[in-house]
């Protein structure tokens, strides 16, 4: 069987810490300990490239155990991660290890107590134990231990760092992972943490048992049936015939006192509430010119299509050509400097920087320019939300001077009132132009490979002086 053994170096080839902050370069060398040419999942080549020990997690999802009790609970963990690890998760590669290869044949308890799998943590003690209340420290022990035999749970290993990076080949792949995983770190709660959660479910779902169950037959005993669904539609829909026939009787019923003939006994209590239809005179009746007119026009009309770029109105029109000098040849002796310097603010509102390690891909030609377009959108965005804020606050000192006025001035900054309506569509057209301005820096530095360029993807753009989100 072959062991493989990771040391970290710098690159001066010198001992360095696993946790620097220099970019490390990670050396596996593969020793041979019984003379045989594979390990435990496939053949492994004694040349040691990363492309043969590299496999990716979706070729694992087919891997069983010989226990099917342990299968069963594999397929509830993959069900789990699936619905919680970001989308591409499937194609992420690892290096497969067993447990003897990571910590050795006597480990240390204290490594197994730091390792951390990117699986929530309470949907892992209910894939063991469905109805299980508690996670006691041998109990979530004995489900490492367990988890560690499985070649898809290795590769889902993301603490400690050096084992880590020993799965995946690199320190660097994996802080790509668990940068991509960073929605889920609320849910990668320690044993403690899971062990109050799940004693605390466990309250509430006797709670829930408690409640007395007559009170859900009486519940499904109101609920109507298909038939009575069915008859209370046919009766709507006789009120609405009613109504539609009413529409086209004349509004004069009156009858002479020979027609007015009663030979019926009185109408029931049911009868009367029956619905009921008016009986129109017996003379014909002619429908009215003035009615056929005014309800039913068919006067035939055609729309034209709208201009894909609206027109503005005049005063506006000559407003911008005013303002920019069009027509003028002094339209280049506009300048910025001065108020820029009211409005630029950094971070957030500047352009985002790069991350140094991603400037060995290469900056495209068009950078310069796109970071340009980067703070000129970032400026105005700020500009815009300090207009909103001094318009704010100048209505608030206006109402607490005249608070007879307070009603009106109120209303000028509903949702309602065209100038709200204004300034927000300005507002979410700068922001969706810078969002595209970013999205299109962030795409000149990803790497040509699909796999590195998705992980990097999954990592949102951040406030603080980093093109791509760095965590700790």
């Amino acid at each position: 069987m072959w062991a493989a053994r990771a040391e970290t170096t710098n690159r001066t080839g010198q001992n360095y810490e696993p946790y620097g902050s220099k970019l490390r370069a990670v050396r596996v060398n593969l020793v041979g300990q019984t003379g045989q040419s594979g390990g435990p999942y496939g053949p492994i080549s004694q040349t040691a490239t990363s492309s043969a020990e590299m496999r990716t997690l979706e070729s694992l999802l087919g891997w069983e155990a010989n226990d099917p009790e342990d299968n069963i609970v594999l397929k509830r963990i993959i069900k789990l991660i699936d619905s919680h690890l970001p989308l591409g998760w499937k194609e992420w590669k690892i290096r497969v290890l067993d447990k003897e290869d990571l910590l050795g044949n006597e480990f240390d308890p204290q490594i197994l107590n730091k390792i951390r799998f990117a699986i929530p943590t309470v949907g892992l003690a209910r894939a063991f134990s469905p109805e299980c209340i508690s996670l006691k420290e041998k109990t979530y022990r004995d489900i490492k231990l367990k988890l560690l035999k499985w070649p898809l749970c290795v590769g889902l290993i993301i603490h400690p760092m050096s084992l880590a990076a020993r799965v995946r080949g690199s320190a660097v792949q994996n802080e790509l992972i668990i940068a991509s995983i960073s929605d889920m770190r609320p849910l990668l709660k320690s044993r403690e943490e899971a062990n109050r959660e799940l004693a605390a479910q466990s309250e509430q779902s006797e709670d829930e048992i408690s409640v007395p169950s007559t009170r859900s037959s009486s519940s499904r005993s109101k609920k109507p049936s298909r038939l009575d669904k069915l008859e209370q539609g046919q009766r709507k829909l006789e009120n609405m015939l009613e109504q539609f026939i009413k529409s086209f009787q004349p509004e004069d019923h009156s009858y002479s006192g020979s027609e007015k003939v009663s030979t019926s006994p009185e109408p029931s209590e049911d009868e009367e509430n029956a619905p009921q239809l008016s009986v129109s005179s017996p003379k014909p009746c002619e429908p009215s010119t003035s009615l056929v007119n005014e309800d039913f026009d068919w006067t035939p009309t055609t729309r034209q299509q709208e201009p894909l770029i609206p027109t503005p109105s005049q005063h506006i029109a000559t407003q911008g050509i005013e303002c920019q000098r069009l027509g003028d040849i002094s339209f280049c002796q506009i300048r910025y400097a001065e108020v820029q310097k009211k409005l630029h603010a950094s971070p957030v509102f500047g352009p985002l920087k790069v991350n140094p390690i991603l400037t060995t891909y290469g900056p495209p030609s068009n950078q310069d320019q796109l970071v340009r377009m980067d703070y000129t959108l970032g400026t105005i965005s700020h500009g815009l939300l300090l207009q909103r804020e001094a318009l704010t606050n100048t209505l608030k000192d206006l109402a607490i001077k005249h608070p007879a006025m307070k009603q009106d001035l109120k209303n000028i900054l509903s949702t309602d009132t065209s100038f709200k309506s204004l300034s927000n569509d300005l507002l979410q057209y700068v922001c969706g132009r810078r969002a595209e301005i970013i999205e299109q820096r962030r795409n000149g530095f990803l790497p040509k490979e699909e796999y590195q360029a998705a992980l990097l993807r999954a990592i949102p753009p951040v406030n603080h002086p980093s093109f791509f989100a760095k965590h700790d």
